[in-house]
């Protein structure tokens, strides 16, 4: 066939085979109790419904089993306009498509064997669940919202938010993406403090940034060959365990305008950059090591290795430290030779040990209104090849 299509009933609307070519189809499953599904007649994994912009709207749910064998639907269209009322949806799309979806009570959960390319997706009280063979990406750039739920889960093949449309806009306050490889490009407009589940790829670089001033923590962040970068705007930057695998991988975190950068376990092959409007600080007193990585550059407003769980860990062979006031506080663990390039402070101390050893040279270790300097390295030879000012009198 190759003509519209519009289906309108009272009650359930099931379907075996509606096939509109690439024509519009319309099916809307609408009743006085809203209790009308749309439903697959059977479980069979066969297409059910196929059209151009195909728009399917029910009282109860898309894609729900009905007590008759049925469950989630299986179409093909170009553009496809998803209304679940009051229910959960259930699809998987067998091509390519601009997804449009929303509900108010329910789950959505989306498959697409090919790319999907989200314009907007809203789950009011449930999750949003999207899983493509192709990649996941924003349908236009704009700096608004494409999935809003309670929890957003996407898992991609080829990558996310990675084409012209930029970033996939997502305000959740869970947060999962992964993607076998392939570029991830995510931007979280926070309504409240955010968790990150998971956010990881094979060969590609992940960014993450988030606005609106609420806190967000990295559970999980990891590429197989890549770099990572994670923003924060106004809030905390909690990074769990963060590793940028591959040769020349780099991870950087960032806040702005304030707030703290926290850091449990973050790794990358070459270099760790963290540039802090607050703090930098370890999130618990362990004894691994929080920053892993050949070349290390922290920047921070009021302090690094501050707080309660004390300094910050580090195994690394080439450090710049600086903090506009507060204390600096390392503890660095290296069996090759380590060179600090800076070590500074405005009103605060300065204390830098190193164990492992490799000798340690420091090049500039500078308190420049009020503060003590303490460099130790244990086991091996400490050199300072230029400059060590202390604006104490001790």
């Amino acid at each position: 066939a190759n003509g519209f299509i519009t289906i309108t009933a009272a009650g359930n609307i099931t379907v075996g085979d509606v096939n509109a070519g690439s024509q519009a189809v319309t099916l809307t499953a609408d009743n006085a109790g809203n209790t009308a599904m749309i439903v697959d007649d059977a479980q069979d994994n066969i297409v059910d419904i196929t059209g151009g912009t195909m728009t399917l709207t029910a009282d109860a749910g898309i894609g729900q089993p009905d007590g008759t064998g049925g469950g989630t639907l299986d179409v093909s269209a170009s553009t496809l306009n998803l209304n679940g009322g009051g229910g959960a949806i259930n699809v998987v799309q067998y091509a390519n498509v601009i997804l449009n979806a929303t509900n108010a009570i329910g789950d959505i959960v989306v498959g697409v064997n090919g790319d999907v390319f989200i314009d907007s997706a809203t789950a009011l009280t449930g999750n949003i669940h999207i899983t493509a063979t192709g990649a996941i990406l924003s349908a236009d750039i704009d700096p608004e919202t494409e999935l809003l739920g309670t929890l957003v889960d996407l898992n991609a093949g080829t990558g996310i938010g990675t084409d012209a449309g930029g970033a996939v806009g997502i305000t959740a306050t869970t947060i999962l993406v992964d993607s076998t490889n392939g570029n991830v490009n995510i931007d979280s407009l926070a309504t409240g403090a955010v968790t990150v589940a998971t956010l990881t790829t094979g060969t590609g670089d992940i960014t993450f940034q988030q606005t609106n001033g609420y806190a967000v923590t990295v559970t999980m962040a990891t590429t197989t060959n890549g770099d990572i970068i994670l923003k924060n705007d106004a809030g905390t930057l909690t990074a769990t365990t963060v590793n940028a695998g591959g040769a020349g991988s780099d991870v950087s975190l960032t806040t702005t305008t304030s707030g703290d950068v926290v850091v449990d376990s973050i790794t990358a092959n070459d270099q760790i950059a963290i540039s802090s409007a607050g703090a930098i600080q370890a999130s618990a007193a362990d004894a691994g090591a929080e920053l892993t990585a050949a070349i290390l550059d922290l920047n921070a407003a009021t302090g690094i290795g501050t707080g309660v769980p004390g300094a910050l860990d580090t195994a690394a062979q080439s450090i710049w430290a600086d903090s506009t006031t507060g204390n600096v506080d390392m503890d660095n663990d290296s069996a090759t030779a380590v060179s600090v390039g800076s070590l500074t402070t405005a009103t605060g101390d300065i204390t830098f040990d190193q164990t492992g050893g490799g000798s340690l040279t420091v090049t500039n270790a500078q308190t420049t209104t009020d503060g003590n300097i303490a460099l130790g390295n244990a086991g091996n030879s400490l050199t300072v090849s230029s400059r060590m000012i202390s604006g104490s009198d001790t």
